[in-house]
């Protein structure tokens, strides 16, 4: 068999030859076992629940439905905008959801309970869109929106923990990690290929509604993972949630005000939305991006604040206009006489089809050219891809494809379906790594929710800019008594907001990306000895790796005991020092006022108060020539 099809292949382009080598079987064989060797059968089932099944295919699922579903209520283009708005504020949300992980275990587990929370919200919200009369979906936008809410806070929280969990399978093996974002993205689009598959037909033939029955296995199938605990997490005793929460409050003050500062934002952006001040948004996003800037470049490192700020910017600058091209796409012949008229098959299950093999293709291409490139240079040509392909709908919109005879299918198949997800499985396997080299020991899920949640609430401000300038743009999108659907300013606004607006981000990204590639070794692997901020109110007295502290105070032992010759007034200043550093270091699960440490897989920071005697110190310099630095 292997033989045939080597020899089928052969004869095939070499691109297409290329390309089936990867996916042949002792291939995917070898992939799939290094997955498993690397994480665990167990961790592996909850890759496919979680990626698969709810931020796969539950995703697909509540946001594909929520189109037909309100052109069956009547809504416009603006409410589709606010609605999807509502629904996707729990991503931006993840800094809140991050910081009580990491603060506030719940009976011992920072994550597994935080999941069962999830679950049961998102298993409700569910349910409350089975039992919702349409009336009453007809009437208020609040009790409309509310339970797409309550879905995406189940999706988005598990989601977030369980990145957590792989970052540091990534952080500790560093070669399984373009494999393992790999094997997540692949679930992730094959759960949404398979939700995208069922809306359209379904919509078609019998409406929206039964859509949301199917919702009710994949929220509730979540479940089963995380009562069993097949992330693995072990429970914390209660000296060691003590010592924990002291740590994490103490020694990462930045990293959960930045994450609380993001999420307050993401109230703001419910607030506007929920009260149609459409127009305060713009002035509202010019504040959001001062504050989370200063904050960032003050409380968190410098690195890890450029790159969050770039995907805010990024998120920001490509302005979602989604509602009103749409509704062009899917308008009918009253609507739009001329226009492409896509049917609900087409429109969502077709070009998932396509769409979800463009991803398998960026991710294959990921592993194949793009895994030794810098997050800046992948962001340089994505961006660049996306520009473009942005001139797609312009076309379409002008109606030039049928001018040039290119068939309206054809012309949407090859820009939206086929280019924009190859591009979007690039930048988030770019952006996921990126992220994973600077997670630092304990805090994956804070940095992961500031990164994850920051973006999200770039995206989110980008949908209520949008919906402020379709309605500025005059654009109507439902047939009404006083006339008929106006799209006419809707080719201007796509240039707007789809072309000269993200060209800003290439620019950008050569001052705020990494250059080093995504494979090279980390920074804290690259340097022994790291030097941290200081929190304020504290110092940071020395960072080391723990194997460099047992090797030190092994050979100032063995230099103690080979020593025959000192006098009794230095041995007597050697054994106060070395009582001193056995006192600074704690003990497991001992909390402390006057002295405190982070420590991690990879190293320990010892943070002391103003006690610490300055004559003590310098002799201590003195001592080892390696005078510390106070940040």
């Amino acid at each position: 068999m292997a033989l045939c099809w080597r020899r089928s292949s052969s004869r095939m382009p070499p691109f297409i030859s290329a390309a089936l080598a990867v996916g042949s079987p002792g291939r995917l064989r070898r992939f799939c076992m290094d997955i498993h060797d690397s994480v665990g059968l167990q961790f592996v089932i909850m890759v496919l629940s979680v990626f698969g099944g709810l931020k796969g295919m539950l995703w697909a699922l509540s946001l594909e439905s929520l189109l037909p579903y309100l052109k069956e209520l009547q809504y416009d283009a603006v409410v589709y905008q606010r609605t999807l708005t509502i629904a996707l504020v729990p991503w931006g949300l993840k800094g809140f959801f991050g910081t009580m992980s990491d603060c506030l275990p719940i009976l011992g587990y920072h994550k597994r309970y935080y999941m069962f929370v999830a679950n049961v919200v998102g298993i409700s919200s569910v349910c409350w869109l089975l039992m919702m009369p349409p009336s009453m979906a007809q009437g208020s936008i609040v009790a409309l929106a509310i339970p797409f809410f309550g879905i995406h806070v189940q999706i988005a929280t598990i989601d977030l923990l369980c990145e957590g969990v792989y970052s540091q399978f990534i952080r500790n093996n560093p070669p399984i990690g373009p494999k393992l974002i790999a094997f997540v993205n692949f679930c992730t689009s094959a759960g949404s290929l398979l939700g995208r598959t069922i809306v359209g037909p379904v919509s078609d033939t019998y409406g929206a509604s039964p859509l949301f029955c199917v919702c009710l296995p994949l929220a509730l199938q979540s479940l089963f993972p995380v009562l069993m605990n097949f992330i693995g997490e072990e429970k914390l005793e209660m000296r060691g949630m003590c010592s924990q929460r002291g740590t994490h409050l103490q020694g990462s003050q930045g990293v959960f005000t930045v994450a609380l500062l993001a999420s307050a934002c993401t109230c703001g952006v419910v607030v506007l939305t929920l009260t149609n001040q459409a127009h305060y948004s713009l002035p509202y996003a010019l504040l959001v991006l001062i504050l989370l800037s200063g904050s960032c470049f003050w409380l968190l490192p410098r690195r890890l604040a450029q790159c969050t700020i770039y995907f805010f910017v990024d998120a920001l600058l490509h302005l979602s206009i989604q509602g009103a091209v749409n509704f062009f796409y899917t308008a009918d012949a009253a609507c739009v006489p001329d226009g492409p008229h896509f049917d609900y098959t087409y429109f969502s299950t077709y070009t998932a089809i396509a769409g979800t093999a463009a991803s398998w293709f960026g991710i294959w291409a990921f592993q194949r050219w793009f895994k030794s490139w810098s997050c800046r240079s992948i962001f340089w040509l994505t961006n660049a891809i996306r520009v473009l392909d942005s001139l797609f709908d312009f076309v379409m919109v002008q109606r030039l494809n049928v001018a040039l005879g290119i068939p309206d299918k054809l012309m949407y198949m090859l820009g939206d379906a086929i280019a924009y997800h190859c591009i979007m499985s690039l930048t988030h396997m770019a952006g996921v790594i990126t992220v994973s080299r600077m997670c630092p020991a304990k805090l994956e899920s804070t940095v992961y929710a500031i990164m994850s949640g920051i973006s999200n609430l770039g995206w989110n401000l980008s949908k209520l800019l949008g919906a402020r300038a379709i309605e500025a743009s005059g654009i109507s999108t439902v047939v009404t008594a006083e006339g008929g659907c106006n799209f006419s300013n809707l080719s201007a606004l796509i240039l707007f907001s789809h072309f000269f607006l993200p060209l800003l981000t290439i620019p950008l990204a050569y001052f705020m990306l990494p250059a080093e590639s995504l494979d090279a070794p980390s920074l804290a692997s690259q340097h022994s000895e790291l030097e941290l901020r200081a929190v304020k109110g504290m110092r940071v007295l020395r960072v080391s790796t723990d194997a460099e502290a047992d090797e030190r105070e092994y050979a100032e032992s063995e230099e103690d005991e080979a020593s025959t010759t000192v006098d009794a007034k230095a041995g007597e200043r050697e054994g106060e020092r070395a009582g001193e550093r056995t006192r600074t270091a704690p003990k497991d699960g001992e909390c402390r006022d006057s002295a405190s440490t982070v420590s991690g897989g990879s190293y320990s920071m010892v943070l002391s108060g103003p006690s610490l005697a300055d004559t003590d110190l310098k002799d201590e310099q003195e001592r080892q020539h390696q005078p510390l630095q106070q940040l």
